[in-house]
């Protein structure tokens, strides 16, 4: 539970940015055949990863 609207939205994006992190690994493991854990960091790097949000607190807050 969060007190603000903005604290919900960005207890949001932080889910979604670690969903958006795992599914980036998993698509490095399915096409790297010499994948390891040690550097799946950068091999994910080849995957983009997208957040998007409708809240304008939230942006302004992120970007500055």
């Amino acid at each position: 539970m969060v007190r603000s609207t903005l604290a919900a939205e960005g207890y949001s994006m932080s889910e979604s940015s670690e969903a958006v992190d795992l599914i980036r690994a998993v698509l490095a493991e399915l096409f790297t055949p010499d994948f390891s854990l040690r550097n799946h960091e950068k091999l994910a790097a080849k995957w983009r990863g997208v957040l998007a949000t409708d809240c304008k607190s939230l942006f302004d807050a992120v970007s500055n």
